[in-house]
């Protein structure tokens, strides 16, 4: 909407559903339109607050879930989802660690889940395991842009081989010279 009273209000019901994301990014667009800030950094802060409370239960069931079926991996990455969503990516790292182990033993169809898991190695600085997860899918994708964008992104927050982290952005850009997310990338590093 391009009322922003209709777009606070739509924040409100979202967050009420428990719909947190979505009402960031309602809040987000009021805050660059610099609306009602006070009342935006307010709401902000409610729905954060929410949405780090509906997490840690979250957490707690999954985790409780875990205790009594192990071997369900999906449960694990779903808690582990949850950690990362909080900024709490040790605790994510520490659960795939256990329950995906060995990652390369993860089919073609787990791509997602190898990528999200090398995020949040990269996030929390730890590089080299970012790295040893993502070289095996860029094996097998070698033009996957989301690949090439976080393996350049790598080398370039490590301060390690820039060259290469430079020439993995510009293969990312070579194929896909119109999204959107190579460019924001790009610029980002440029800035």
């Amino acid at each position: 909407p391009t009322n922003d009273n209709i777009r606070f209000k739509l924040s409100d019901m979202l967050s009420q559903r428990q719909r947190f994301e979505e009402a960031l990014q309602q809040l987000d667009t009021l805050s660059e339109r610099n609306y009602d800030t006070l009342r935006v950094r307010l709401m902000r802060a409610q729905v954060m607050t929410m949405r780090d409370s509906a997490y840690r239960n979250k957490i707690s069931e999954l985790i409780e879930i875990l205790q009594e079926h192990p071997e369900d991996t999906m449960t694990a990455y779903d808690a582990a989802s949850m950690y990362a969503a909080l900024g709490r990516y040790e605790d994510a790292i520490a659960l795939m660690d256990r329950y995906f182990s060995n990652v390369n033993a993860l089919g073609e169809s787990d791509a997602d889940i190898v990528l999200r898991y090398a995020q949040w190695a990269a996030w929390n600085k730890e590089f080299t395991k970012a790295i040893a997860l993502l070289e095996p899918l860029l094996s097998r994708e070698p033009r996957n842009v989301l690949l090439l964008l976080l393996r350049g992104q790598i080398a370039l927050w490590s301060g390690k081989n820039l060259k290469q982290g430079i020439e993995y952005l510009n293969r990312a850009y070579r194929d896909n010279p119109t999204d959107i997310r190579v460019l924001v990338t790009i610029a980002s590093i440029q800035a």
